[in-house]
């Protein structure tokens, strides 16, 4: 094999190693005890915006009605009355009156079309605790506890989770599951432990209405694609508070994703941490995909040493992606993960890819243009 070949074989295994360091701080998260509050806990509002039936989200809702928590409410924002998530919001609402509200949007002042949605519902919200939840998490006791006993320490300004991702039925969810448990879970885990970086992932970040307003509140950050990674960097220069890691493990429900569905996502979260964290630091992340260093090296100088390390890459990048999900869920991971997790890999590299060539993002049927510090331009003023 070439000289080159050779040092970004080397490097590529570099990365191998790099991944199972972020296992081992994975594994020690993981060992942390849940926390309790310790005095009178606060009355909790849960953000959920909809739009469209998500996988499993009426068993996704319900997990929310009868929390072990003494006061909270759940607010389910749509974005139009006709909505398909509005009848499942409706039902909700009839089983569960006193828990649930719906909240339809007023108005659509900003270009994220999700803050839209959070703006409308934190205005109708009545505690001064807001939770914002995705609709594809599904949670169970211990998560409001533990954020409320996070939040009781006053240098804490948000609060966040990494998650466990259940339910695939088809390649492009078990991708995608697999992908949100070794990538971004234990990729936080080690980033914030190692690197003293905290990333927020927005489908769970709970925060007091004060902390929120002193930042701007919603209003802020309606032209961000990132809108969780900005708060999570005001929490920092604005406040002068802290990110934290709730221990809380909840559930992020993935089923019938499509191959392509789940490329257009992570094209356009590829995009947002190239233009959030800058060329050099997103270029850094190639370590993070040693398969597509593998494959670069071999095609270099393509020779049967090659394809043996190669192979040795693919499989321990495979082994390393099915220890962590297993770490994280319950529930049987099919030996697929493994088997297929070379093609994964390249899927991913080429998102990464993207996120470096490209700048523009189809999110909810619009084009729009993502600029430094993931600001949104629409497509038609560029």
């Amino acid at each position: 094999m070439s000289f080159l070949s050779n040092i970004v074989f080397l490097i590529a295994t570099i990365g191998v190693v790099c991944i199972a360091i972020q296992t081992a701080f994975l594994r020690r998260f993981l060992r942390a005890p849940l926390l309790r509050p310790t005095r009178t806990v606060p009355a909790i509002s849960i953000l959920k915006p909809l739009s469209g039936c998500d996988d499993g989200l009426a068993q996704n809702l319900e997990s929310f009605a009868q929390l072990d928590y003494p006061e909270y409410e759940v607010l389910l924002g749509v974005r139009t009355e006709d909505d398909p998530a509005a009848a499942v919001a409706r039902k909700m609402i009839e089983r569960w009156p006193s828990r649930f509200r719906l909240v339809l949007q007023q108005g659509a002042e900003g270009l994220n079309p999700k803050v839209n949605q959070l703006m409308s519902l934190a205005k109708a919200a009545r505690y001064d605790v807001l939770l914002v939840s995705d609709a594809s998490v599904r949670v169970g006791p211990g998560y409001l506890p533990e954020i409320a006993a996070r939040l009781e320490d006053p240098e804490v300004g948000l609060v966040t989770h990494i998650f466990a991702a259940e339910g695939e039925r088809t390649l492009g969810s078990l991708f995608d599951n697999v992908y949100l448990m070794s990538h971004f879970a234990a990729g936080a885990i080690a980033a914030r432990d190692a690197g003293g970086q905290s990333l927020v992932n927005g489908k769970s970040t709970a925060f007091r209405r004060a902390d929120l307003d002193a930042m701007g509140g919603f209003d802020a950050v309606r032209d961000y694609a990132a809108e969780d990674f900005i708060l999570g960097l005001w929490v920092s220069s604005k406040l002068r508070k802290r990110v934290c890691f709730a221990r809380y493990i909840p559930i992020t429900i993935s089923v019938r994703r499509s191959i392509v569905e789940y490329c257009k996502r992570y094209q356009r979260w590829s995009l947002l941490q190239r233009t959030g964290g800058g060329y050099l630091l997103y270029l850094l992340q190639v370590m993070m995909y040693p398969l597509l260093l593998a494959t670069l090296a071999l095609t270099l100088s393509p020779s049967w040493i090659g394809v043996g390390w190669w192979l040795g890459v693919a499989f321990g990048k495979s082994t390393l992606d099915v220890v962590q999900a297993k770490m994280l869920r319950h529930s049987p991971l099919s030996p697929l993960a493994f088997v297929l997790g070379p093609v994964n890999d390249m899927l991913i590299a080429w998102n990464f890819l993207y996120g470096l060539l490209f700048d523009t993002v189809v999110w909810r049927g619009t084009v729009m243009k993502v600029t430094w510090g993931t600001k949104l331009v629409p497509r038609t003023h560029t």
